[in-house]
């Protein structure tokens, strides 16, 4: 048998050499005191160049000729996908499940060797026959969608908490039916896996895994029911690759049901209003009141809703029917927790969201947004959506059917209708990066579709770009994605960490504080509470961690641990949640630990005028893969 020129057996034949000599590498280098995450980067090299060797001199296909830097490209593109997905693999096995690296090489070796082999079989690196093509080939978007997800899966317990996840999973450890910043379904789902799988970051990150299955579910539902099973296809494929979709299927924050709730929402009001199905009411119902439970923003999908019911002939008459406000009275009361916390606590939640933002000080801030939105979509993500909602005839240009138009008014306006007011309200005050993250689900299937090679590519500029632009921006977001999980867990040589909201050496900073109580406990007797002198991020990593450490079983120590740990609430910060669960008089008269981020914290006027020094401050140096990787300040003191 032949392929393309060269017979199989001796292309297998340098293959395996190439596997061979990069495991006999790898020991090598283990021998030597190489570090594993380091050795099996260098390892890697042998395995590399036996592609590359057979890529570079294999013959032309038929079809246009490619080019010798689109071969380059296109090797370099598997060669790093495979190596990044292999790191995941050597991480997993290592870290979580306790393989010695000897022996975990064997599979991560396996690993690349099939992302690689599989990337030419599918003829993934011919750039002539993509140029010639246009878009998204069904190739290519499967195959991202099954790498995507396993790079996904292999790292998501391998990394650090972000803040913002260490803070919902201290939701957790104070389950309720609402909290000052946010409802509690976040809470509720870190709860409800970290007790069936125990106390991890993957367990606390499954659950956002599970709702990115259901936005990818009504996603391609709903893109099927729009523009057709090629576009659906695609649909998923930026579900998975568009920046804001990938990090919300990983980091369990609020965003993550929220969007979830508001694709199942999305697709059941496309069922009702457009189908005109009685019985989907009852899945928007759902789907708003879980969404509700998640965050207040899924109100905007209803306003957009109401928008087109009152605008649009047909969907006028559900106005006279009882389903919609059936739909209305299961969303209030799903989210009737949320109101009755409220009533307790004298709307809290409620007025933060609401008069509170609205209250701050002035701030331009409709750069930060557009800028926002660049990051969460890409560049041609946002070309791909300006050519939706500017440019309707691109997609239907002789259609007259009125379901066809229907739907795309209704898809439209669950977009433009919630980033009108995410604009309205930058043009006074500050805005955040994932606000605008689901209303895009509305217009997806239309920005899917700019991706489908078979379709005639459109005449303007624009167009022709989104439509090409595709392959080459997913690529780059794959390797993207794979080289930031690789720094984080195994770093690379040379690179130094830095001190981010991203996590890295809270692992170590949390032991550190472990040895630090545990030796004044010896010394004094006294067991203090630790204070991080920020808001709520250092808290949040240092309870999570000491937590972990405490291992399966230990109720006892975790409980103490998230107890003891609160935010610096105490002298003026602003810690949300941790001045409900940590009163400032529970800590009258008691031996503190406090951590701050620099020594100023330390040293501020309304942390000196509330303590009584027991010592110097002095430094925590903490790191990661052998590296530094933050630096923090201690001190002993009591509160009176």
């Amino acid at each position: 048998m032949k392929e393309r020129g060269f017979d199989r057996a001796p292309c297998s034949a340098v293959i395996l050499l190439g596997a061979a000599a990069d495991l006999a590498i790898f020991y090598y280098l283990l021998h030597r005191g190489i570090p594993w995450n380091i050795g099996h980067l260098l390892s890697f090299l042998p395995e590399a160049a036996a592609f590359y060797f057979l890529w570079i001199i294999r013959k032309p296909g038929p079809g246009p000729a490619e080019s010798f830097s689109g071969r380059v490209l296109g090797y370099l593109g598997v060669q790093l996908s495979a190596l990044f997905l292999r790191g995941g693999a050597l991480a997993a096995l290592v870290q979580l499940l306790g393989w010695s690296p000897t022996l975990a090489i064997l599979p991560a070796v396996a690993v690349s060797l099939a992302v690689a082999l599989l990337a030419d079989s599918l003829g993934l690196l011919h750039q002539a026959e993509r140029r010639e093509r246009g878009g998204l080939r069904r190739p290519l978007a499967i195959a991202v969608i099954v790498y995507a997800a396993a790079l996904r899966l292999l790292y998501s317990g391998t990394f650090e908490l972000l803040h913002e996840e260490a803070y919902y999973w201290n939701y957790a450890q104070h389950l309720d039916m609402g909290y000052l910043d946010h409802p509690p379904l976040v809470g509720w789902l870190i709860w409800l896996f970290t007790k069936l799988l125990g106390n991890s970051e993957f367990s606390v990150r499954v659950g956002a895994l599970g709702c990115w299955l259901v936005t990818a579910y009504y996603t391609y539902k709903l893109a099927f029911a729009a523009c057709g099973e090629a576009a659906a296809l695609r649909s998923l494929v930026l579900v998975v690759v568009l920046p804001i979709f990938f990090c919300l299927g990983l980091l369990m924050i609020p965003d993550a049901p929220l969007v979830a709730c508001w694709a199942g929402a999305l697709y059941f009001l496309y069922r009702s209003l457009i189908e005109g199905q009685r019985s989907a009411w009852l899945g928007v119902g759902i789907f708003m009141g879980l969404g509700l439970l998640s965050k207040y923003t899924i109100a905007l999908l209803a306003m957009a809703a109401l928008y087109f019911m009152v605008l649009d002939p047909k969907a006028r008459k559900w106005f006279s029917r009882l389903e919609p406000y059936g739909a209305l009275a299961i969303a209030l009361v799903l989210f009737s927790p949320v109101i009755f916390w409220n009533a307790q606590h004298q709307w809290a939640s409620f007025f933060f969201q609401g008069p509170q933002r609205w209250s701050e000080n002035f701030d331009f801030n409709l750069p930060h947004l557009v800028g926002a939105v660049l990051v969460l979509l890409t560049p041609t993500g946002l070309l791909a959506a300006a050519v939706v909602i500017i440019s309707r005839k691109w997609f239907f240009p002789e259609s007259g059917d009125e379901k066809t138009n229907r739907t795309y008014r209704l898809l439209t306006a669950t977009t433009v209708i919630p980033l009108s007011v995410f604009v309205f309200f930058s043009l006074f005050r500050a805005t955040k990066l994932h606000w605008t993250a689901p209303l895009w689900l509305g217009i997806l299937p239309y920005m899917a579709a700019s991706a489908v090679p078979d379709r005639p590519i459109p005449a303007g500029k624009l167009s022709r770009y989104a439509a090409r632009a595709w392959p080459a921006t997913i690529m780059f977001l794959v390797i993207l994605y794979g080289a930031a999980f690789h720094y984080l867990v195994l770093g690379f040589p040379g690179v130094p960490y830095f001190k981010t909201g991203l996590g890295v050496g809270m692992q170590a900073l949390a032991l550190e504080v472990e040895n630090l109580e545990a030796d004044y406990v010896r010394r004094e007797g006294d067991k203090p509470f630790t204070v991080c002198m920020d808001s709520d991020r250092l808290a949040g990593w240092i309870a999570f961690y000491r937590s972990k450490m405490a291992g399966p079983g230990n109720e006892g120590k975790k409980a103490e641990v998230v107890h003891n740990t609160t935010g610096g609430h105490l002298f003026g910060e602003n810690s949300h949640m941790y001045r409900y669960w940590h009163p400032r008089e529970a800590f009258e008269d008691k031996t503190l630990l406090l951590i701050g981020d620099n020594r100023s914290q330390l040293l501020s006027k309304s942390a000196n005028s509330r303590l009584i020094p027991l010592g110097d401050i002095y430094p925590i140096a903490v790191q990661k893969n052998s590296k530094p990787a933050g630096y923090f300040f201690c001190q002993f003191a009591k509160m009176h």
